[in-house]
């Protein structure tokens, strides 16, 4: 049986990555594709290029959005989950919680 907070991760994770991925407007294209990029490594199992994409994500929307942006939530999801391919559980749980933390400093930690 799992437990409360992995079943609550999971879903948390699961909610992210829909809303954020649907978040992309037009101008978000351009950062899409750099996504793209880093599941298409993920997949093939490349954990090392799909790492590399998605620092260049993360650095791309800092520079352009600043520290705090509603990009940040879906890029420590997307850590999570190539850390934990990688066997990093530590650091899986490190990005989960930053994920967390972003997404209530962004959207307050009452938001649906």
């Amino acid at each position: 049986m799992k437990s409360t907070y992995s079943i609550f991760s999971s879903l948390l994770t699961a909610v992210m990555i829909c809303y954020c991925t649907f978040s992309f407007g037009q101008e978000g294209g351009k950062y899409a594709k750099v996504l793209t990029k880093a599941d298409a490594e993920y997949e093939e199992g490349n954990y090392v290029k799909a790492n590399k994409f998605l620092n260049k994500f993360k650095t791309k929307i800092v520079k352009k959005y600043g520290a705090k942006n509603e990009y940040l939530p879906l890029y420590y999801i997307r850590r999570a989950k190539f850390n934990l391919a990688e066997g990093l559980l530590l650091d899986f749980e490190n990005s989960n919680q930053q994920a967390i933390g972003a997404s209530a400093a962004i959207y307050g930690e009452a938001s649906d």
